[in-house]
Formats: C-alpha cells, structure tokens, sequence
C-alpha cells in the first residue's frame, strides 16, 4: 500500500510540473502612447488603429493607447484616414510611456545638420525626434526624418512642432521647425548642440541666473561659474545686463568682472534638477 501511495504521489508531482510549463513564455510589456491630429491639435476623429508587435488597438476619445506586447519592440505604425505613420523607438525591455505621435492629411521630411556649438563640427550619433519621428544623424551630422505629419491647411501647427535633439556628452536642445516644406522636404536650421564639458552656457532655460549691478557698468561684464574653484561656465553679459547658466545639482560660486570692477563671489546651492536660482552680482 505504502508502494502505491508513493507512486501515486509522484504521478501527481509530475503532472502538477508538466502542468506549470507555460511560465516560460515571453515576457509582456506595457506600451502607451498618445495620437494628436496635426490639423486640429486634439485626438484624431475617428480614431487612430495603432498596431506594434502585431497587436492593434483603436485610439481612445482623448487619443490615449496603451496595449501589452512582447518586450524588445522597437516600433509602431498608426493609419488614420488613409495614411500610415511608420515610427521607432529604443527596444522596449520594460513598461513605457512611448510619447506622443502626430498624424495628418500628409507626410513630409524632414532634414538638417547637428553641430557642436563650440566648433561647429557635425554631430554623428545624435539622436533627433520630431511630431514622434526619431532618427539618428549620420557621420556628417544630418539627420533626415521621414514621414512627420503635417496640414498645408494649418502651416503654423506645423512650425509649433517641438522638436528634440541629443547625444551624450552635450546637453539636449529643444528646437521647432524653421522653415515650411516645398516639394515635400522642410529644412531645419542647424541644431547646435553645447558639449556639457564646456564653459559657455547652453540655450535657456537657465538654473542659475541674475543681473550684473550697477545698471551703468553690468553690460560687458565677464560672468564665471566655478565649482570647487574650476571655471565650468562663463559669459559675457549683453546690454540687458542679464547672465544664465543651466548645470547639475552642486554648490558654485558666481563672479563678475569689468575692467578694475570686481563682483563676488557668491555662493549658490542647486539641490535638485528642478531648482532655479535668481541670484545678482554687483560690481565695485
């Protein structure tokens, strides 16, 4: 008796194994996303069908969509009213907010050149994203996006397009559209990209930033950042008088200078990314 029971029991124990084989399956993550109508700058009407990984789902009222699809995917097509939007995006190893992602009556591209603000070599390597569109620029620093959405109808929704460009190394830079397409291409203005190692300051918004006093000697002046005694930010304030710096969280100190004329230093403490110091100097 004690025999069947025991292979009874082991019956049991392989069948209760044989049972659990589907946990090897793939992994699923969750992907969302927002559709925007070009044309109107709200959801599209009707709605999108957006499909990655094989899976399709409709957009909802708002334009929201959010579906789960095996992990690594690395891109999505949305078609509305007769066109088909192509996009890329980094594999997807996790859950993500993909972005949002614009359609319209028509397609154009979307070209230009990535440099370095500081030399004015071309950028390669650089990621840029437009209307959803992203591509990477080539050894020579262009960059050419296929297929952003765009309304002859509503040209200035259009230029309002925020666009984004980086590479590691260079602090990202948000750009709009410079010029309106002829013959289906839109060409950017170059994109200058300011290397994070380099002492002048990149393209606002600022986190430390002020006036140089007094108003008849602050134009003019040499404004330095310095971070235990390094200079990593410097500028020559214009007729405004106003100096800016964006950096990362630390303690600095700021100093201005104008011929005999000395300011500073002040300390400033940034404590987080999402800090903004108002901080004057005067001059004496």
């Amino acid at each position: 008796m004690r025999i069947f029971v025991l292979i009874f029991s082991l019956c049991l124990a392989l069948l209760g194994c044989g049972g659990g084989g589907g946990g090897g399956g793939a992994q699923t993550v969750f992907l969302s996303g927002l559709v925007v109508n070009i044309t109107t700058n709200g959801a599209p009407t009707p709605p999108a069908q957006v499909t990655i990984g094989g899976t399709t789902v409709a957009s909802a009222a708002d334009g929201f969509f959010g579906m789960d699809v095996p992990s690594g995917q690395t891109s999505v097509s949305i078609t509305w009213n007769g066109q088909t939007f192509n996009y890329t995006f980094p594999a997807a190893a996790e859950d993500r907010d993909l972005g949002i992602f614009f359609v319209g009556p028509q397609q154009v591209n979307v070209v230009g050149v990535v440099r370095n603000q500081d030399t004015n070599a071309p950028i390669s390597g650089a990621e840029v994203t437009l209307g959803g569109v992203r591509a990477l620029t080539d050894s020579g620093g262009n960059v050419s996006l296929a297929g952003v959405a765009y309304d002859p109808a509503q040209p200035l929704n259009f230029l309002s397009l925020e666009g984004r460009a980086g590479k590691s190394g260079f602090f990202p830079r948000i750009f709009a559209p410079d010029n309106l397409p002829a013959s289906g291409v839109a060409t950017l203005n170059d994109i200058l990209l300011q290397p994070d190692s380099g002492i002048a300051p990149p393209g606002t918004p600022f986190n430390i930033q002020g006036l140089i006093n007094p108003s008849g000697s602050g134009a003019g002046a040499t404004v330095q950042l310095k971070q235990g005694g390094t200079v990593v930010r410097e500028m020559v304030t214009g007729s405004d008088r106003r100096y800016g710096f964006w950096v990362a969280p630390g303690s600095y100190t700021v100093t201005a200078t104008k011929g005999t004329l000395t300011g500073g230093p002040v300390s400033v403490v940034l404590s987080g990314p999402g800090d903004t110091i108002q901080q004057n100097v005067t001059l004496n």
